[in-house]
């Protein structure tokens, strides 16, 4: 091994092509383009089985995406299908990088011990369902609980909700929306106020109906979402022009409860959201903020996930119940076929200022109702970044919302110098660190270098460095790690 090795995994180019109008995406750890000093290569020509694909910044088609050297067959066959299952490609990024495959598997032998199987049982292809809820687990981004539809959100899904909610909450604190907080619980009356919107939810409403052993007079609704909760105080918050607009937003969980076969992320009993709800004078400025909404989820699906998205209207059967009109963004799964809803942005006209009474005094003295909006997206767009990008060999996680960006690993052969090795190693992490990254080391002494491989690919870390005694050796360790670090900056 002539110098470290740098194994990148990434989703797959052709796919994330096939949005109209491509911009570039999430693929590199700077959100930037491959560089030209960064080589591509076929990944049957490769000595190595690292894993990336090709940077969309400047391709017109997929087929322009594969490498020249392609033969006839190999390029019909990749380019056979508008969205094909995942398709990867090595990268080098030195010379000095590729090592056969004998004195890999060489290596290998000498650092064999007893240790837990990783991998999964179900393939994307061939069980899609299955593979889906087995890789979310292995991919520690979720826990069964033990009331069905429920989930324990572990730390590495935590990681990717806060990096969407830092964007998103900047940015609309840009647009003067303040953040609230509301209770989980409503009356029944207070639900019942506006017929048409809760026979949209009454199916998924949660009921408490005792407390401890008695049966509670006035039964009390969990939220399913919160326009009749907040908006009895719009009607009191709101008097004249000069109380306008008000831009509310709320972080927060909800339940609904009507399903009978859950999925993580998807369809799931409770999970977190945002809900903002706003009021204007006019319809000219709510229309103005469905969009400017609209093109925030955008954002988030394409600069954050990578994942494109088409924004449209949706039918009067499928819009928000008693609202006037809604706007989604909607992303695509290449192995079902189907459409998914990302995340919703509403008019809801005045119909709900109607029946809460939310009525200001205009600068003419009139009396007159306001127009409302409400917007939201939910943990399910980390389902859908999951679906999306994942394959056989675990999670694919875009770097801008990688908890961990960058995972160094020690190949220490017998009877090499392992504390040189550790050395390096955390040397390397805390350059790494200092350039902007988020990076770590694995120095688990009771898992081998293969384990860990299959460990950090299972989580979906997009970029491995290896370390090893020939690296020191040699004293390539610095020389790539700039190169590493020119090529993702």
């Amino acid at each position: 091994m002539g110098a470290p090795r740098v194994g990148l995994r990434f989703p797959d180019i052709f796919f994330l092509r096939t949005i109209p109008n491509p911009r570039d995406f999430s693929l590199s750890l700077r959100s930037f383009s491959t560089p030209p000093d960064v080589r591509l290569i076929p990944a049957h020509l490769a000595a190595t089985s690292l894993r990336s694909p090709l940077s969309p910044s400047s391709l017109s088609s997929p087929a322009s995406a594969l490498p020249s050297d392609l033969s006839p067959s190999d390029r019909s066959r990749a380019t056979r299908r508008w969205a094909p299952p995942p398709i990867f490609h090595s990268i080098t990024l030195s010379e000095g990088m590729a090592t056969s495959n004998t004195d890999t598997s060489n290596a290998r032998k000498k650092e064999v011990k007893k240790e837990t199987r990783l991998g999964l049982t179900y393939k994307k292809d061939k069980d899609f369902g299955e593979w889906y809820s087995e890789v979310c687990v292995a991919g520690e981004m979720i826990e069964y609980y033990d009331i069905s539809g429920c989930y324990i959100l572990r730390p590495w899904t935590m990681a990717i909700w806060e990096t969407l909610q830092a964007f998103f909450d900047a940015e609309i604190k840009k647009m003067n929306v303040k953040n609230v907080y509301f209770p989980l619980f409503v009356t029944e009356n207070v639900l019942q106020k506006e017929k048409d919107h809760i026979e949209g939810f009454a199916p998924e409403v949660a009921w408490v109906t005792k407390s401890g052993q008695s049966e509670m007079e006035i039964p009390i609704a969990i939220r399913p979402t919160s326009e009749t909760v907040m908006y009895p105080y719009y009607s009191k918050w709101i008097r004249g022009h000069r109380d306008l607009p008000l831009k509310l937003n709320q972080w927060c969980n909800v339940v609904r409860w009507e399903f009978s076969h859950p999925t993580p992320f998807i369809r799931s009993r409770e999970f977190l959201w945002q809900e903002g709800h706003t009021a204007f004078a006019t319809q000219d400025e709510a229309d103005q903020e469905v969009l400017e909404i609209l093109e925030l989820y955008r954002r988030i699906y394409e600069e954050f996930l990578a994942i494109p998205v088409i924004k449209g209207k949706k039918s009067e059967l499928e819009k928000f119940a008693g609202g006037f009109y809604t706007t989604s963004v909607e992303a695509f799964i290449p192995n079902t076929g189907r459409g998914i809803q990302g995340a919703t942005s509403h008019c809801l006209g005045q119909n709900f200022a109607k029946m809460f009474e939310i009525n200001f005094e205009n600068e003419k003295g009139e009396k007159a109702m306001v127009w409302q909006n409400s917007w939201a997206y939910s943990t399910r767009t980390i389902g859908v970044m999951v679906m999306v990008h994942g394959d056989d060999k675990g999670l694919v996680l875009p770097p801008k919302v990688a908890s961990v960006q960058v995972i160094v690993i020690p190949v220490p052969y017998k009877d090499a110098d392992t504390q040189a090795i550790f050395d390096a190693c955390r040397s390397t992490v805390d350059t790494l660190c200092k350039a902007g990254f988020r990076a770590e080391v694995d120095l688990r002494d009771n898992y081998s270098p293969g384990w860990k491989y299959s460990h950090w690919e299972m989580k979906g870390v997009p970029l491995r460095i290896e370390i090893g005694p020939k690296d020191l050796a040699n004293k390539q360790v610095d020389k790539e790690l700039n190169r590493v670090i020119h090529a993702c900056t």
